[in-house]
């Protein structure tokens, strides 16, 4: 099969968005256990220092993906490759669907959609070829 020449230097979409990151209760113990125990005011104080933790958290990661998707040694359209198949091998479906939509627009085939998905599912086992299979019928043509 041969392929067509691609843009190299793009990056690869991240799943970031789809990935919610969670503070540890213990953290909130502690600011509250500090704060003198449960009320409203110091309630309010510990819910919005655990919301500023995970902002923080959710940031650094999206950085860190965005920083693993860039093009370095892999170019952008393998890396895409590979996230068709590692969403495949996690059954990752809000990834899947993106991962598949985004290599539409850089230009690959079905064929090579599916050749990147049998990867994962390669890996994976029977679970991934189902989880692919009903994913594949669900998309639009």
């Amino acid at each position: 099969m041969q392929y067509a020449i691609r843009d190299t230097q793009d990056e690869v979409a991240c799943c970031a968005d789809a990935v919610g990151a969670a503070a540890t209760g213990e953290t909130r113990n502690t600011e509250i256990a500090a704060a003198g125990g449960l009320n409203e005011c110091n309630t309010q104080h510990a819910i919005r220092n655990a919301n500023d933790e995970l902002d923080q958290v959710k940031s650094k990661f999206t950085q860190f993906l965005s920083a693993a998707s860039a093009p370095h040694g892999l170019d952008a359209y393998t890396k895409q490759a590979m996230a068709i198949a590692l969403s495949v091998a996690q059954r990752c479906d809000p990834c899947l669907r993106m991962h598949i939509a985004k290599a539409r627009t850089k230009g690959f085939t079905d064929a090579e959609i599916d050749e990147a998905a049998w990867m994962g599912i390669s890996f994976a086992g029977s679970p991934a070829m189902v989880f692919y299979e009903t994913i594949k019928k669900d998309l639009p043509a």
